[in-house]
């Protein structure tokens, strides 16, 4: 079951789809408002509750298919304490080196690279073209935007979120709940809980 019917679950559809081991039962969306409309080649017919329903369309595991870092978490926790074991989705076109550790729920978009010895934790998103090089870490629940360059041995927090087209520098740790801005260059460790942009990037203020 993806769950999820925004822009992010379209991704995950997509992905979804390539691999001819996985079947598609259905989506799940917030509400009933939008039953019966497409995301990619299936229909969205439950909510977020209607686990029994997800159940008797005979789905064995959920992606969970949500952009926003606080309510994708929210909602693994919410799925794993209930028992359902939550899926990853891997482009075919990902570089997945095979010394990488990548945790439950994982995404990994087309083009984007994963290397040697780099460890994500559960349900983290790296977005199209993104890469995480060498014995990086990202926390549980973070987001790697699109095109992002994590050079090697970076530390990324738990649920912070990277911009996209933004470089960490080697060895840069980004604190937890920390959102790095489009287009940043991050040289210097940035603590928890700020948001930061810049060429260098630079604290501007604290996330709300």
């Amino acid at each position: 079951m993806i769950v999820g019917a925004g822009g992010h679950a379209r991704v995950v559809a997509s992905i979804l789809a390539l691999d001819p081991d996985i079947l598609i039962v259905g989506v799940a969306d917030r509400t009933e408002e939008h039953f019966g409309e497409r995301v990619g080649s299936s229909q969205v017919l439950a909510t977020f509750e209607q686990t029994d329903v997800w159940e008797r369309l005979g789905a064995a595991a959920a992606a969970i298919a949500i952009g926003d870092n606080k309510e994708r978490a929210a909602m693994f926790d919410r799925l794993t304490a209930a028992g359902w074991p939550i899926a990853q989705a891997i482009h075919p076109t990902a570089i997945i080196e095979a010394s990488a550790v990548l945790g439950q729920g994982c995404v990994a978009c087309a083009g984007s690279i994963v290397g040697a010895e780099a460890v994500l934790g559960d349900n983290v998103l790296i977005n199209t073209a993104a890469t995480v090089d060498h014995e990086s870490r990202v926390g549980a629940h973070a987001h790697i935007g699109p095109g992002v360059v994590l050079a090697g041995r970076t530390c990324i927090g738990e649920l912070s979120f990277i911009g996209a087209g933004s470089t960490i520098r080697d060895g840069v740790i980004v604190g937890a709940r920390t959102v790095v801005g489009c287009g940043s260059v991050v040289v210097d460790n940035l603590p928890d809980g700020v948001i930061a942009f810049g060429v260098p990037a630079r604290v501007r203020r604290l996330v709300e």
